[in-house]
């Protein structure tokens, strides 16, 4: 599905492109049988194509059972790549991230902030919720930007002067029909360069270190 809108709104210069979905099969997905009859369909898809290798996505559950099948049955089904869809991918990511900031004390913030229930702090951090996850995850990550950013402001010279030239930057971009052609002045330009530098600073502990010693 995700590939059929990506295909709607982002439009290529090719003669035919169309997508297409397999049609339901009536049965248990982790049947082996459903399996087997999927990775056959997969093969005569690749066929058709002219694709001496063609991918094809399940969930974890139905993953491992394509992959035991074609280790088992090897070299049968060697030219299919088994893999998870986009959607696990991306739960496997929340749930890593979640493990990441769990004791950094950000998804207890959120729930002081009333914007996650103490109930729903473990389905976060496991990145069990996928809604709750890709929203919250973006909030904290937005929060924990600009608390760095004001931080990097408080250690340069000028500030002011800085402040005042990414407002101005900030309204040219509002007035420019796009973006993604938009080019930044030099000022700007310095400015991101040197809190690129501060970030690779924070991120080798160098200003925790000074934090420390200071105390």
């Amino acid at each position: 599905m995700w590939v059929g809108w990506t295909s709607l709104i982002h439009p290529q210069n090719l003669h035919i492109q169309k997508i297409w979905y397999m049609r339901q099969l009536n049965q248990s997905p982790t049947s082996n049988s459903v399996v087997v009859e999927t990775m056959k369909k997969a093969q005569r898809i690749a066929e058709e194509a002219h694709k001496d290798n063609i991918a094809v996505t399940h969930d974890p559950a139905i993953a491992k059972v394509a992959m035991q099948i074609q280790m088992e049955e090897s070299p049968l089904y060697d030219n299919l790549f088994i893999a998870m869809g986009a959607f696990h991918i991306e739960m496997a990511l929340f749930h890593a991230i979640g493990k990441f900031v769990e004791e950094s004390g950000g998804p207890y913030i959120l729930n002081e902030c009333n914007v996650l229930a103490k109930g729903s702090l473990k389905g976060f951090i496991t990145g069990k919720s996928y809604k709750r996850s890709k929203r919250l995850h973006q909030l904290l990550s937005v929060a924990f930007e600009i608390l760095h950013f004001e931080s990097y402001l408080t250690k340069i010279q000028n500030t002011e002067e800085v402040i005042d030239i990414i407002k101005y930057e900030l309204d040219i971009t509002k007035q420019h029909p796009c973006t993604d052609i938009y080019t930044p002045s030099v000022e700007i330009s310095e400015i991101i360069k040197g809190y690129q530098k501060y970030l690779d600073e924070t991120e080798n502990g160098i200003h925790m270190e000074k934090q420390c010693n200071s105390r």
